[in-house]
């Protein structure tokens, strides 16, 4: 062989020819050029984060749809706990927290300890939830308005409690817009009836009673059985909570339960056809159960009067 076939030669190739021709174009306009390479890989990478958050929130919307179709408290706790960072998680644990503040305020009425104790459990998952920083404005109306209804269930009748309760209502009504306006005729009510003489009557008295399941009936003798407890009023009743906009519009909660009663009581049978009596409520709630029982042995004497007369008569 020769040497001739070894030679290297120094012919630039395509590739150095285009580097050369570009070499100007790039000093340029290469900042550009590396602006846009960043702001592209900038967008992936979020591209990348965001699929990835997507998925935690699919499981836990299915999994709240796995609640709902048999929902108990329990059910709604476990979903809190096994999604605690989720925006949902918010929603059962309020779910859950006005089951229990509904259960406590019938309970009172029968069972006082286990009322109580429901009621301090709805009032913690409450501070929970009014701590988190995700809770959006129509949960922490309805924050307000089951703290409202729990600092009034423990109102005593006393300057300190009444004033505990009004300012719960009084909080709720300032967190109120216009919108809202049936919620908001709903506090004021409420703080009219607090500072009423009748309202503080009415708690000094419910707050010293001490219901148990275990209580014999103290009933009248004579008075027909009860199979069970009268309903709870319907001003401490809970309304329910739709996920995930709140029922605050006027349509739903036109009527406030001090209104309804109202409403019922004006309307009743017995109202309607006895003038005399629906101008005297007082007399009937006053009477005891020895003037019913004289009452009804007059009424039984003035009956065989009225019987007897016809055989006198020639």
């Amino acid at each position: 062989m020769s040497d001739k076939h070894y030679v290297h030669r120094e012919d630039p190739n395509e590739l150095a020819m285009f580097l050369d021709k570009a070499k100007p174009w790039f000093e340029k306009n290469g900042t550009i050029v590396i602006y846009t390479a960043a702001a592209i890989l900038a967008i992936a990478a979020v591209w990348v984060f965001l699929n990835k958050k997507t998925a935690p929130v699919s499981v836990s919307a299915e999994r709240l749809m796995q609640v709902q179709a048999s929902p108990s408290i329990e059910e709604y706790q476990t979903f809190a706990e096994e999604f605690p960072e989720s925006g949902m998680s918010v929603w059962a644990n309020l779910i859950r927290a006005d089951a229990l503040l509904s259960q406590g305020v019938s309970s009172l009425f029968s069972n006082r300890s286990l009322g109580l104790e429901n009621i301090d459990a709805a009032e913690k998952i409450y501070e929970q939830i009014d701590n988190r920083a995700d809770a959006n404005r129509e949960i922490r109306i309805r924050v307000a308005y089951g703290r409202a209804v729990i600092t009034e269930s423990r109102c005593d009748g006393g300057d300190a409690s009444t004033t505990d309760a009004i300012a719960a209502w009084q909080k709720l009504s300032d967190l109120l817009s216009d919108e809202s306006r049936a919620l908001k005729e709903l506090a004021e009510e409420r703080i009219r009836h607090l500072n009423s003489e009748g309202g503080r009557d009415f708690y000094a008295w419910f707050h010293a009673q001490n219901p148990n399941p275990n209580d014999p009936p103290l009933l009248p003798q004579g008075h027909p059985p009860v199979s069970s407890v009268p309903e709870m009023p319907e001003s401490f009743k809970v309304p329910g909570v739709e996920i995930p906009t709140l029922p605050l519009d006027d349509g739903e909660k036109a009527d406030t339960p001090a209104e309804s009663t109202e409403g019922e009581k004006a309307n009743t049978p017995a109202e309607s056809a006895e003038g005399e009596k629906a101008d005297t409520p007082a007399v009937e709630k006053t009477e005891t159960p020895a003037q019913s029982s004289e009452g009804s042995e007059t009424k039984s004497e003035d009956a065989q009067g009225s019987v007897e007369e016809p055989k006198e008569s020639p």
